[in-house]
C-alpha cells in the first residue's frame, strides 16, 4: 500500500473516532475542544493529495451535523478547513509550528463567523488552548509512527 493511501486511511479512521468523541461532548473543565478542527489541521500537515483532503474535510463537515440542510456554522467550518488546506502549503515554518499557527487561525476564524461575542470570554481562551494542545499531541502521536515521519 502506498504511503499516502495509508496516511489517508489512518487519518480517516482518526476523523471517525474523533467525531464520536465530539458528538459525546467530552468536556475538559467545562469546555468542549473542537477536536474535528484539530484533526483537519493535522490532516493538512500530513496529506498532500488535495482530493483526499477535500474528502476528509467534507466527511468532517457532514459528521458535525446530520442534516439535509447546510447551516452557517457547517459552511463556515468547511470554508475555514479549505483555507487551512490551501494556506498550509504556503507556510514557511516547521510543520509543527504551521499546525499551531493554523489551529490559532482556524479557532479564531470559526468564532468570528459563528459567535463573535464569545471571543472575549474565558471559554474561548480555554478552547483555543485545548485545541493547540491537542494539535501538538496529535502531531507528535502521528510522528511517533514511521508512516508520518517524512512527507
Amino acid at each position: 500500500m502506498e504511503k499516502s493511501t495509508a496516511r489517508f486511511l489512518v487519518l480517516g479512521c482518526t476523523l471517525l473516532f474523533v467525531s464520536v468523541l465530539q458528538f459525546l461532548d467530552i468536556a475538559i473543565f467545562g469546555v468542549v475542544p473542537n477536536m474535528l478542527l484539530v484533526v483537519i489541521v493535522t490532516m493538512a500537515l500530513f496529506l498532500r493529495d488535495f482530493l483526499h483532503e477535500l474528502f476528509l474535510l467534507s466527511l468532517a463537515s457532514f459528521l458535525l451535523k446530520f442534516s439535509p440542510v447546510v447551516n452557517r456554522e457547517i459552511l463556515a467550518f468547511f470554508f475555514i478547513g479549505l483555507i487551512i488546506i490551501l494556506i498550509e502549503r504556503k507556510l514557511p515554518w516547521h510543520t509543527l509550528v504551521n499546525g499551531i499557527f493554523l489551529t490559532f487561525f482556524a479557532t479564531i476564524a470559526l468564532y468570528v463567523f459563528v459567535d463573535r461575542a464569545s471571543i472575549a470570554s474565558l471559554m474561548f481562551a480555554k478552547e483555543l488552548g485545548y485545541n493547540v494542545l491537542l494539535t501538538y499531541a496529535l502531531y507528535h502521536g502521528f510522528v511517533f509512527f514511521r508512516l508520518f515521519r517524512h512527507r
